[in-house]
Parts: C-alpha cells; sequence; structure tokens
C-alpha cells in the first residue's frame, strides 16, 4: 500500500493478515467527473470497508494504529512549510494541520492561508506582533508573551 502525496511517497507495510491489495493511487478526478467517482478509486480506506474485509472503525485504536504504524515515521518536506509553519511561534493559536492541508490542498504539509491569517489576527490583538510582521520572523518572541502576560487585566474582563 501506497500513500502518494505530490513531494511525498511512503511505502506502508501491507496489514495483517493481507489478502487483498489496494489500487494504485490515481489522479485527482477531472472537472469531467464526478467526486465519488475518485473516492470511490482512492487509495486508502479513510470510510467504508478495508481490503481484508472490516469496516473503518473495526478493531479499536490498537488495530488502527498497528494498520498505519508508517504514518509516524512521515514528516513536512514542502519547502513553504519548513520556511513559515515549522519556525512560527503562533502554533498555540494556528489551526494547522495535516488534514486541514490535504483538504485545501490534496498535500499534507502546504500552509493553509486562511489559518495563518486568523493566528496573525489573534497575535496581534494580544500585542504579539506589529502590523507588518509574521510570526515566523519574530525571534524575541518569549518577551513579547511574556510582557503580554504580565498587564494587569480589569477585574470586569478577568
Amino acid at each position: 500500500m501506497w500513500i502518494r502525496a505530490p513531494e511525498l511517497t511512503v511505502a506502508l507495510p501491507p496489514p495483517q493478515p493481507s489478502p487483498a491489495h489496494y489500487p494504485p493511487p490515481t489522479p485527482p478526478a477531472s472537472q469531467g467527473e464526478s467526486s465519488e467517482q475518485g473516492r470511490e478509486q482512492s487509495p486508502l480506506p479513510l470510510f467504508g470497508d478495508f481490503p481484508n474485509g472490516g469496516r473503518a472503525g473495526d478493531g479499536g485504536l490498537a488495530a488502527a494504529l498497528a494498520h498505519f504504524a508508517a504514518l509516524r515515521d512521515l514528516r513536512a518536506t514542502n519547502p513553504e512549510y519548513l520556511r513559515r509553519c515549522a519556525r512560527c511561534f503562533l502554533k498555540g493559536l494556528c489551526e494547522q494541520c495535516p488534514a486541514k492541508s490535504w483538504a485545501e490542498h490534496g498535500t499534507l504539509d502546504t500552509p493553509v492561508e486562511y489559518l495563518c491569517d486568523v493566528a496573525h489576527a489573534q497575535a496581534r490583538w494580544l500585542g504579539w506582533l506589529g502590523e507588518n510582521e509574521h510570526g515566523w520572523e519574530v525571534r524575541a518572541w518569549r518577551e513579547r508573551v511574556a510582557q503580554s502576560a504580565a498587564v494587569d487585566v480589569p477585574r470586569d474582563l478577568a
């Protein structure tokens, strides 16, 4: 079985037992095809039947972790993600995750711009960033966060 993203391909061990194999990855549906048709050809059993006859959700968490053990070894390779998200101190405010990146871009490690915009707006409101700053550019971010934590909060807002 293979997980395929444009910037990364990882071979996963076959499930145990392995009476069937996944179909090879298919390109995204063209504009003439329906999205349902593309889902039926998905190389991953995200919803519905697993090749060994089980259903998604059968076997509990231990079975799922064993089935997808190689996912733990995936690492981000997208240069834009590594330049921005990997260095940004706003991760606690940001909702960026591989699932949202996959839903928006079809890759696991492409930054989702509107999530970045929301996190930066929150950081500006908190006083952590200036108007034209980005979280991945700030080196002395600990001092900014500590300074905002030392501000007295009025009793009616606490």
